[in-house]
């Protein structure tokens, strides 16, 4: 009996994602820290922590989708000449990678939307949010000036995230060449 190394080692590795940490970050100064990935979000303002009730369900949920999606790829992995196997690994399989673009939809969202808000709100201020980066800002009002930055960041995570979704793809292609070996 043959087994799915690249799909051990994707399961593998969906299995730990939903406990790496947060995949980006956005601050203003040290006032606003909003840092998140699809299973976790750290919210602070000005020092004090913040829950959504709702986020916080949602990233949960996540979660278990992802542990469940890993635990399928490995028995898919572990018994790749069963006829359920095929089908445990394409649900397994590109869980991760439709999470990522899920993810990138919300950070893009989130950057032009911002653009959006704050050109229809007339407020004095004019800057572009960065994807990744650092940027000063300054509002000017009434002859008073407050200057802060603005940085966001992708963390490691994000990488680990983007590898293991390349992982699970892998596995999938491999777990059909097993197949239809199997079947030859």
């Amino acid at each position: 009996m043959k087994l799915n190394f690249p799909g051990i080692l994707a399961a593998i590795a969906t299995m730990i994602l939903p406990f790496s940490g947060i995949w980006w970050q956005f601050r203003i100064g040290e006032a606003i820290i909003i840092a998140f990935s699809p299973f976790e979000a750290e919210i602070m303002v000005f020092g004090n922590g913040i829950i959504i009730p709702l986020v916080y369900w949602i990233m949960t949920s996540f979660k278990v989708l992802i542990i469940l999606a890993g635990v399928f790829m490995l028995l898919a992995s572990l018994q790749p000449d069963k006829w359920w196997s095929a089908h445990l690994m394409r649900f397994g399989s590109f869980k991760v990678l439709g999470l990522i673009v899920l993810f990138l939809v919300l950070i893009l969202a989130m950057k032009y939307g911002s653009s959006i808000l704050l050109e229809k709100s007339n407020f004095p201020v004019d800057f572009e949010f960065p994807l990744s980066g650092t940027t000063d800002i300054e509002i000017q009002n009434n002859g008073f000036t407050m200057k802060f930055q603005l940085s966001t960041s992708f963390e490691d995570v994000f990488g680990f995230a983007i590898l293991t979704a390349l992982l699970g793809v892998a596995a999938w292609v491999y777990q059909r060449r097993l197949q239809t070996e199997v079947k030859a």
